[in-house]
């Protein structure tokens, strides 16, 4: 009976844990997701936006992480030069930046993908 009680008790406390831990871990997720914007809306070089992105998410010491940021900034220069942009010369110079960008960081994928 006492082993039970203890067994109860044991995963009782168990639930408690594992709920605060996925709490904290939402949590976190929260202000990353916050910190991430207020990078992109605060960085006009890709430079800027790396360093502020270290600065709260730790050193870019992945390929993959490098990349994954490259693309997140392009995005929101894409998104920056669509909506501001209504002459048609500046739109498509706009787009053709845009996809310059991509492709370079497309290369340097495959690039890694090949030193691997």
């Amino acid at each position: 009976m006492q082993s039970r009680q203890q067994y109860e008790n044991d995963f009782k406390n168990f639930k408690e844990d594992s709920q605060i831990s996925i709490d904290l871990i939402l949590k976190q997720q929260d202000l990353a997701e916050k910190q991430k914007e207020i990078c992109l809306r605060n960085s006009k070089t890709f430079e800027l936006f790396a360093t502020c992105m270290e600065r709260h998410e730790g050193k870019i010491d992945n390929f993959a992480k490098y990349l994954s940021i490259k693309m997140l900034f392009i995005e929101k220069q894409a998104l920056e030069c669509y909506k501001g942009n209504t002459n048609d010369r500046e739109y498509e110079r706009c787009h053709q930046r845009i996809e310059s960008q991509l492709h370079d960081v497309y290369n340097e994928y495959y690039q890694g993908l090949l030193n691997l």
